[in-house]
């Protein structure tokens, strides 16, 4: 399947449609504890992000990355960067928000590789959350990933992209 194509379907209520590899990936929606973890980012970075004028943060959002559409859980995008308000960005967030849920297809399971995407298309940081086992691994390019974890108190931050952000991910995860 071609964007083209991808984009004359019909939206499924309830259900994420992506283009990964020429394929459609149909996704459920998440049990409520995965729309949790996005909305206590979503509430901890609205306000830092609006104080500063720092970008803005959208969900469910799609986006074109080379010959695929993604539909990361978060994406948060600079005040440098002009959004085109009434169609998809043919670009790639500078941060991306995935988050593990146990509805997630074969394709879009592999966050890794959807990680590789992203950053292959321009993006400055990726979050990969997993929820069930209290971890993020974080993606940037050129750099080795960093996982970090509940028990050791790990914290997601970034001071290039968003200074002054730093948040626990037992907050997250609660």
């Amino acid at each position: 399947m071609t964007i083209a194509e991808f984009d004359k379907l019909d939206e499924i209520e309830g259900v994420k449609q992506e283009l990964i590899d020429g394929e459609l990936v149909l996704t459920p929606s998440p049990v409520p504890r995965y729309n949790l973890v996005s909305s206590n980012l979503v509430v901890r970075l609205g306000p830092l992000i609006d104080q500063n004028e720092l970008g803005i943060v959208l969900w469910n959002q799609d986006y074109a990355v080379g010959d695929d559409v993604l539909n990361p859980n978060l994406a948060f995008i600079r005040a440098q960067r002009a959004v085109e308000r009434d169609r998809r960005p043919g670009w790639v967030p500078d941060l991306v928000v995935e988050i593990r849920s146990p509805s997630n297809q074969r394709k879009s399971e592999d966050l890794r590789a959807k990680a590789k995407r992203y950053l292959e298309g321009g993006a400055q940081a990726v979050w990969l959350l997993y929820p069930e086992a209290g971890i993020a691994r974080i993606e940037k390019p050129g750099q080795p990933s960093q996982v970090l974890d509940v028990e050791s108190g790990g914290k997601l931050e970034d001071q290039d992209l968003l200074p002054g952000f730093s948040i626990a991910l037992a907050d997250i995860f609660e």
